[in-house]
């Protein structure tokens, strides 16, 4: 395995570093030019579950969604980004659909 061994003489010679990337930075500067409502970086941190791939995305959705006013607020996170990205997983089903699911489930076996 000639690729293994490279892998392995690469990682002798090579320095590893790491790049941590503040999500409240990043968002500051992503939405430089947008007046931002007291508050709104941390909610979006929090839906967002400090991945960067989906604070970028949603920050771009943000800028395209308030482009005429410049202005973001709590409402407008909670309009665009709080569906997408639960707290707990997914949502729950509610109890009077699953009941339905199971009667029917019964009922058709």
């Amino acid at each position: 395995n000639n690729t293994l061994k490279v892998t392995k003489e690469l990682k002798k010679k090579m320095k590893y570093s790491s790049v941590e990337i503040n999500p409240e930075n990043f968002i500051k500067n992503e939405l430089k030019d947008y007046t931002l409502e007291s508050g709104v970086i941390k909610l979006l941190v929090e839906y967002c579950k400090n991945d960067i791939t989906k604070i970028e995305n949603e920050c771009k959705k943000l800028k395209t969604y308030n482009f005429e006013t410049k202005k973001i607020s709590k409402s407008d996170i909670e309009e665009l980004v709080k569906d997408l990205y639960s707290l707990f997983g997914r949502p729950s089903i509610p109890p009077v659909v699953l009941f339905k699911l199971i009667f029917i489930n019964l009922y058709f076996k």
